[in-house]
């Protein structure tokens, strides 16, 4: 697991490449603090900093082939390195090191960029063939890994954050208007834009190649449904094997590995798994102050459940408390480190990361489980209806609708936004699967977009504090079995999930496999009505005077939270995260 960094201009030598490139290693030591290496060539400089997983003696990077023509910068854990490995050296290859990086080298040797198709993991690196003059970028099938880009017809610069290719000179912090747009209606960008304009994410499953010809891209995977008829018996082993063999798959490592548990059925299946195998495992639950919480927040507190699990399990427990005075203590660091505030409140995750790095350095997550298998029962029930799509885009817009946002914005600001953006891009993304039934859309829809968001809060809120976060439920052999389930089997006897349910049915307590679903959130809506930290950043002289949006909406969407007008909890993280992201990233401003 690293940071990478890059820069290629395929016609001239690049200008000052190797202090732009010490530059952008700087600033993701976070990333990577065991090591740290580079390669600079005339037309190439590739750039690492290591967090030793695998091989922690003479794993370092670059990493080259054995007559040096070939260098790899590498971010990510591949998980069936080990076959590959094997046969690679039957084919005559010889290896330097027991890392799953070189064994991308030899691959590349063997296969060329089609080598990508053969990688089970999480991964984001570039790969310098000197013979052709060829740089190759790649990212991982669903996107786990992170890889920021610009290109400007001569020269490519890439990172694993943004904040990389600003130290490098490569970008000036500016807001992206239609990245802004999305975001403010999805709590999420569904685009590969980023909220910096000029910075591109490398989609999920894409390569890059950049040579002299210039720059071209190739998508060698999609998430395409492949639906089967098969016997639901068979198929609930089928899903058992193949889950359990996937977790063990990601125990590989020369380091420990830990797991997060809550008492919801994703992680607890992930624990229970891994138990299987590890004779004591750690585990770390994160729980919440729900003083004066009320409605479903009183029970967003999963400490007691999870000691059970623990308990029950054999694991070694610990817990972390979170109370409303937390957020306001770290949200500047969790944006700096966010770069984009995507999904949900994630600023627990980013201190349930640190909590766990005082113990290890490999932590197993369960995201990916609720949209392999069908988390979400509130939205299918849309499926149904005969203007589904409208409703699943209403859903969707989790933040504020286009009406809203016309009213929201200044005069000055709106000319440069286009707000049925976020409406063409769901509806083009919605008739590429128009074949499929209604459901199977749905779930196609979040695999995409939503799943995304959530895998890059993960890298990077965990990354921050050196840690590496694994994620079983998205390795390939599982995914693609999940791809051939029909959401009718998926949805066993109506219930989401029903069929994962089934399938840890005898190892697992019977509350887990029969609890709903309440997601790793704070009692947010409730905190935010006690405490007066909203007012304090949101209607400051600084916030106000951005000339984003009129000072009365903000004003009205504070207040209709606090009187319990309408729960704008989402809206008020959401822009909470960006007056910080200003402060940070285009005043400057230290994040303390």
């Amino acid at each position: 697991m690293c940071g990478i960094a890059g820069i290629c201009s395929p016609r001239a030598e690049v200008d000052g490449a190797d202090g732009r490139l010490a530059a952008m290693l700087a600033c993701m030591v976070h990333r990577g603090p065991d090591a740290s290496g580079a390669f600079v060539d005339g037309t190439i400089a590739l750039g690492s900093r290591r967090l030793a997983i695998i091989d922690l003696k003479s794993g370092d990077q670059p990493i080259y082939n054995e007559d040096d023509s070939v260098c790899l910068v590498y971010n990510g854990e591949v998980y069936n390195f080990p076959e590959l490995r094997d046969r690679l050296i039957a084919k005559g290859h010889s290896f330097r090191t027991r890392t799953d990086s070189e064994t991308i080298v030899h691959l590349y040797e063997e296969l060329g960029p089609a080598l990508v198709e053969e990688l089970n993991g999480m991964f984001a690196f570039a790969l310098w063939d000197s013979r052709k003059r060829s740089l190759l970028v790649a990212r991982d099938r669903l996107g786990v890994k992170p890889l920021y880009f610009t290109w400007d017809g001569t020269t490519l610069s890439f990172a694993s954050e943004v904040r990389a290719l600003i130290a490098g000179g490569f970008v000036v912090a500016e807001l992206d208007p239609e990245a802004f747009v999305e975001l403010l209606t999805f709590q999420n960008i569904i685009s590969f834009r980023s909220l910096f304009r000029g910075v591109e994410l490398l989609p999920p499953a894409t390569t890059l190649i950049v040579n002299e010809n210039g720059l071209t891209t190739h998508r060698y995977w999609d998430p395409e449904p492949r639906l089967e008829d098969a016997d639901p018996d068979d198929v609930l082993e089928r899903v058992r094997t193949t889950f359990d063999v996937a977790v063990e798959r990601q125990l590989i490592s020369d380091v420990e590995v830990a797991s997060y548990l809550s008492s919801g059925l994703d992680s607890s299946s992930v624990t229970a798994s891994a138990a299987r195998v590890l004779p004591r495992l750690t585990t770390f639950t994160t729980g919440f102050d729900v003083t004066g919480a009320v409605g479903m927040e009183a029970g967003f507190d999963e400490r007691e459940d999870a000691a059970v699990l623990a308990r029950t399990l054999g694991t070694h427990h610990h817990e972390l408390l979170l109370d409303s005075h937390d957020l306001e203590m770290v949200l500047p660091r969790v944006v700096l480190h966010l770069e984009e505030p995507r999904m949900n409140f994630s600023y627990p995750n980013y201190l349930t990361a640190g909590f766990a790095s005082q113990w290890v350095k490999v932590v197993l997550s369960s995201v990916g489980g609720d949209e392999l298998f069908g988390g979400y029962p509130w939205r299918y029930e849309l499926a149904g209806e005969p203007d589904f799509v409208d409703r699943y885009f209403a859903a969707w817009s989790r933040l504020l609708t286009r009406e809203e946002l016309a009213d929201g914005f200044t005069a000055s600001f709106a000319d440069d936004i286009d707000l049925d953006r976020p409406r063409r891009l769901y509806d083009e993304l919605m008739e590429r699967m128009e074949s499929l039934p209604a459901i199977e859309r749905m779930l196609a829809y979040e695999l995409r977009t939503y799943l995304h968001g959530l895998l890059l809060i993960e890298d990077k809120l965990s990354m921050a504090h050196s840690l590496e976060s694994r994620v079983p439920f998205l390795d390939n052999e599982l995914v693609d079995l999940a791809l051939t389930i029909p959401a009718s089997v998926k949805l066993a006897d109506g219930v989401s999930k029903g069929l994962f349910r089934k399938a840890m049915r005898g190892r697992l307590p019977e509350p887990v496999l029969a609890r709903g679903k309440t997601g790793f959130v704070p009692p947010q809506g409730t905190w935010f009505m006690q405490g007066g930290y909203v007012d304090q950043i949101l209607l400051s002289d600084r916030a106000l005077s951005r000339g984003l949006f009129k000072p009365e909406f903000i004003r009205r969407l504070i207040e209709e939270h606090r009187s319990a007008t309408r729960n704008r909890r989402l809206v008020l993280w959401t822009l909470l995260c960006l007056e910080w992201w200003h402060r940070i990233f285009i005043e400057g401003e230290h994040a303390k």
